[in-house]
């Protein structure tokens, strides 16, 4: 059974339920086997690909990356280790976290198929 029109129909509730939100938040629920992750982040902080918010250093680097003529999809992995070979190093969570942010921003896409992430065209 695909139990994901009810969660987006829940996730639509509590958007309309929170009104606006000025500080992001994480919360994490278990029950009955399920664990459930919510990240609250207000829109405004999040960058996209016409705001001029300021990326983070790690944003910088892999944008940078991707960005270079010939730059094949990379995995969070091979990002991770071409960083570490430039002597920028960063934790996993920390490059996951941005690829997320980039993403959504749609300033990389990612097809989920493990080619890897690549830079949006502009």
């Amino acid at each position: 059974m695909d139990r994901r029109p009810l969660v987006e129909n829940h996730l639509l509730r509590l958007l309309l339920d929170l009104g606006e939100v000025r500080e992001p938040f994480r919360h994490e629920f278990e029950a009955h086997g399920v664990i459930v992750s919510v990240q609250v982040t207000p829109e405004q902080s999040l960058p996209t690909a016409d705001s001029k918010r300021a990326l983070t250093p790690c944003e910088a680097d892999i944008l940078d990356l991707l960005g270079r003529p010939g730059s094949p999809p990379l995995t969070w992995r091979p990002i991770q280790q071409a960083l570490e070979a430039e002597g920028k190093l960063y934790a996993e969570s920390t490059i996951r976290k941005a690829l997320a942010r980039l993403v959504g921003a749609g300033l990389l896409t990612n097809r989920r198929n493990h080619v890897g992430y690549r830079r949006t065209p502009s």
